[in-house]
């Protein structure tokens, strides 16, 4: 078997971490971006419910991206949204707010993870399989399909 590698020199083994925080800082802002889009569009949907902005107030957009505090207000402010959304729910049907936590997962999975996505529909089936009489067969399979997400 061939040598392990040698260990690059100092110097460059601090430009590589350097370039990975960079790239981390990019992708966080990227992703930043892509959020508020999202959010802009879920506020002008009239089947969602209303954006919390004051969660982010008084933040820069330096903290959305790099603060703890900022990476907290996001994720209050996206729960709150998506837990509501659930909450104006017809039948168990939310199309919008499917939409908006799969986009969310998929664009801007730094703010809203694919775990977030599979606890929101997790929630949504539980909510949907309490709505349903305790006799149903529906209740049942809803009931074991949050199970599955969550």
């Amino acid at each position: 078997p061939p040598p392990p590698p040698t260990p690059p020199p100092p110097p460059r083994r601090a430009e590589e971490r350097n370039m990975h925080s960079l790239y981390r800082l990019l992708s966080r802002c990227v992703q930043l971006l892509d959020l508020m889009s999202c959010l802009e569009r879920a506020h002008s949907t009239p089947a969602l419910p209303e954006v919390q902005w004051g969660l982010l107030h008084g933040l820069t957009f330096y903290q959305l991206a790099t603060s703890q505090e900022g990476q907290q207000r996001v994720e209050s402010l996206l729960n709150a949204l998506v837990s509501r959304g659930e909450k104006m729910m017809v039948n168990g049907l939310s199309t919008d707010g499917d939409l908006l936590a799969e986009t969310l997962s998929r664009r801007c999975y730094l703010f809203f993870s694919s775990a977030s996505r599979l606890t929101y529909l997790g929630f949504r089936s539980a909510n949907d399989a309490l709505s349903r009489p305790p006799t149903s067969p529906q209740r049942g399979v809803l009931a074991n399909q949050a199970a599955s997400y969550l």
